[in-house]
């Protein structure tokens, strides 16, 4: 399956809302976001690594564990996460759509710099890899913002 798409009509206000609701930023730069983030579903395989840094990036992350991961406005998610008709679970893009956002709010370097390092120093400290990584500031905004879609949603 070779999917890339923008957010869908009946997306776009549900996640919105969301990222609204959590103050993760201001009113155009979430409006932004969701006008400009690219889903793009990336099965891991070698092809994919000759197509650029940010595939590559996304393959070993998506290899690894990850359900998705997002750069810059490139969100890529695994394969099987999206449905035959192109849908992806709504709390997963609006955790990839909150880091579409931090992007845009803080900047790529900025946000490369201070995510990598958050995980690094929460390594260095002894937390395993999964608690490294929920511990990092960005996830953790981008996990209220997905609350925030559940609680839009009751």
């Amino acid at each position: 399956m070779n999917v890339e798409r923008a957010l869908r009509s009946e997306e776009k206000p549900l996640v919105f809302n969301a990222l609204l609701e959590s103050g993760i930023a201001p009113e155009p730069v979430c409006h932004e976001a969701v006008e400009t983030s690219r889903l793009i579903a990336l099965k891991p395989s070698l092809l994919r690594l000759t197509r650029g840094i940010r595939p590559l990036v996304a393959y070993f992350a998506l290899r690894r564990r990850a359900s998705g991961i997002t750069l810059g406005r490139q969100v890529y998610v695994r394969h099987n996460l999206f449905a035959k008709n192109g849908d992806i679970p709504l709390f997963l893009l609006t955790h990839e759509v909150a880091h579409v956002v931090q992007f845009i709010r803080d900047g790529t370097t900025p946000f490369l710099v201070r995510y990598l390092g958050e995980y690094a120093a929460r390594r260095l400290q002894g937390l395993s890899d999964r608690h490294a990584y929920l511990a990092i500031s960005y996830e953790e905004e981008a996990r209220h913002a997905e609350a925030c879609l559940a609680s839009d949603r009751d």
